[in-house]
């Protein structure tokens, strides 16, 4: 196991296949795991001007949050 020193968690995510594992507790990393499924997600840099023109866009919103609804649907299915 890595220390935090060498990069803790993120220096880990390479062998989740570019996930970060959030659970179950790993002994000098996080003492309190997450009971449920998670995710972290950014889908648009808002500082990029073409990617802040896509979240100023109802109909892209509307498509990112079709995709979102998607991924969770699938995941709730298996």
């Amino acid at each position: 196991m890595r220390s935090r020193a060498a990069g803790g968690l993120a220096a880990l995510a390479g062998e989740y296949n570019h996930l970060l594992l959030l659970g179950p507790a790993m002994r000098g990393f996080f003492s309190t795991p997450a009971q449920m499924p998670g995710a972290v997600i950014e889908p648009l840099y808002v500082t990029d001007p073409f990617e802040g023109s896509i979240a100023d866009s109802v109909m892209d919103q509307q498509v990112i949050a079709s995709g979102i609804a998607s991924a969770i649907e699938r995941f709730v299915a298996r």
